[in-house]
């Protein structure tokens, strides 16, 4: 179990990483201003607040599963869209909605850890996780050259990544 957990959380930050570094990029690409691309980056974060404070209210209504699914489901469309919606004020609004999101999705994981872990366990689990994600999160970004960053392809391939998320925790 700890194995599919883990591998679900890599695939998401693999998604994360790749997009946090190519929204970046990509805005300086396009032209925008220096403090449209820190509000773009930041606007992560108002997200990653909003949906700390609602995820537990999802938990609540739909379980942990669906509400993981929902959650990455929103992460994956929101990243297709910023390839089609290419300025500043879609950007933030869609980068928040990716926090939200993804903040979501990251309290269900770290739910599921805490629930299978014992107290001899905790400390083992918790610096696996912390590891896995962190080689993740490096990892991600190799992912930078398979493709331009002005094209579509990197968004795709974000989205595929938090998609793939889903596939070991939902078998």
């Amino acid at each position: 179990m700890l194995f599919v957990l883990l591998s679900g959380i890599a695939f998401m930050i693999m998604g994360h990483g790749l997009q946090t570094s190519l929204l970046g990029v990509r805005a300086g690409f396009e032209g925008f201003p220096d403090y449209a691309i820190g509000l773009v980056q930041s606007a992560f974060y108002v997200g990653f607040v909003f949906g700390t404070l609602s995820g537990p209210w999802f938990v609540r209504r739909v379980g942990h599963i669906r509400t993981f699914a929902a959650f990455a489901s929103v992460a994956s469309m929101a990243t297709v869209l910023h390839a089609i919606a290419v300025d500043p004020w879609s950007w933030i609004a869609l980068r928040a909605l990716t926090g939200a999101a993804l903040a979501g999705t990251f309290m269900v994981s770290e739910a599921w850890l805490n629930a299978i872990a014992t107290s001899a366990s905790r400390g083992r689990i918790l610096s696996l996780y912390t590891l896995v994600s962190l080689v993740a999160y490096g990892a991600s970004q190799l992912f930078l050259t398979v493709a331009r960053p002005e094209s579509f392809e990197l968004f795709v391939l974000v989205s595929i990544l938090i998609s793939a998320s889903l596939i070991p925790l939902s078998v």
